[in-house]
């Protein structure tokens, strides 16, 4: 045993490692050409690959319940679930909703997209690009329509190229009128055109409802840990500034959607209230009428007894008059308050 050991010893004692080191030094040209290799691999890759952005933000959702009674947030309603999770959900609905995200579409012009194309990938152009698609159709009758427009900057205007036939129209002059697929438009730019002399711009047309189930889909909303009430919304996207101002809208139309909701109930509130204060009059009147029919049928009428009724029904009168005209004051104050907060930034 003693000498098996030993002899392992003696093994490892031989052990070479300088020589184990020249017998690779001899192909250190592969290994200098493996290096080189990936080191450009790796740039080629981070220069024509496209990144992706995300881009965040938070809304806090506010509690207007006038309610005076409340469970703890803890508690289980009756309805078997949490409220305040219950409520969280249904924000969450709102800001996905298609009626929202196509408000957000709408304004920001998102069906049309404008790319340029390079060696190996296409880049797109947002919120700046040197040429500007006008449809010469309404936005109605463009809703289900798709178009993809890709041209060559030439000399006088461009050219269409249609990669599927490998073929080219003739030159276009920018400014005028061309049709494609029965969808009329015109492309315009505010630049010197012969900037660009050369290069290839593809425009997109998409229809409405597909950008906007899209969008619905490519966003990304959560509430915070446990009963918070907060939504974390993400959004992501090869073009930062149109990730940005897209999620900045989807905020912005569901801050207005909160809005028209409070708007709908005080206005509610006021009409209710003018109708109250029309029946109570009439009531009031009518009432008046008929006693003093009924004492003037029965010959019920007594000077002094009139004369004190009369002084105690002015009193009453009087006293009625204040109260209407304060709730009046009170009326004309919420529907100034309202129109004054008619622009501002509210959330639900």
């Amino acid at each position: 045993m003693e000498n098996f050991e030993f002899e392992n010893q003696a093994n490892v004692n031989d052990f070479d490692l300088l020589g184990e080191i020249n017998k690779y030094l001899k192909y250190w040209y592969l290994f200098l050409f493996s290096v080189l290799f990936f080191f450009i691999i790796a740039k080629i890759y981070l220069r024509y690959t496209t990144p992706i952005f995300e881009s965040k933000t938070q809304i806090k959702i506010l509690d207007n319940s006038s309610s005076a009674f409340k469970l703890p947030e803890n508690m289980i309603s009756i309805f078997g679930g949490k409220s305040n999770k219950r409520s969280m959900d249904n924000e969450i609905e709102m800001i996905k909703s298609y009626q929202l995200m196509e408000r957000v579409v709408k304004k920001l012009d998102l069906t049309t997209r404008y790319y340029r194309v390079g060696y190996f990938t296409s880049k797109e152009l947002w919120p700046n690009h040197p040429f500007t698609v006008n449809w010469l159709k309404s936005s109605e009758q463009l809703q289900n329509k798709s178009l993809r427009i890709k041209i060559e900057v030439v000399n006088n205007g461009y050219i269409i190229i249609d990669d599927e036939n490998n073929l080219n129209s003739n030159v276009i002059k920018f400014n005028s009128i061309h049709i494609l697929s029965g969808i009329p438009f015109k492309i315009s730019t505010k630049y010197n055109y012969k900037e660009f002399l050369g290069k290839v711009f593809i425009f997109e047309l998409l229809p409405l409802k597909q950008t906007a189930l899209y969008l619905s889909k490519a966003i990304n909303v959560g509430s915070g840990v446990g009963q918070s009430d907060i939504l974390n919304l993400t959004l992501t996207g090869e073009n930062s500034s149109k990730v940005e101002a897209t999620l900045n809208e989807i905020v912005k139309q569901f801050d207005l959607d909160g809005i028209k909701d409070r708007q709908l109930v005080s206005q509610r509130t006021i009409d209710f209230v003018n109708n109250r204060f029309n029946f109570l009059g009439s009531q009031l009147d009518s009432i008046e009428t008929d006693k003093e029919k009924y004492k003037q049928v029965n010959g019920l009428t007594n000077v002094d007894t009139d004369i004190s009724s009369a002084s105690k029904d002015i009193e009453a009168a009087r006293d009625l008059i204040t109260n209407v005209n304060n709730q009046i004051e009170l009326t004309k104050y919420i529907e100034s308050t309202l129109k004054s907060h008619k622009n501002s930034n509210l959330f639900h």
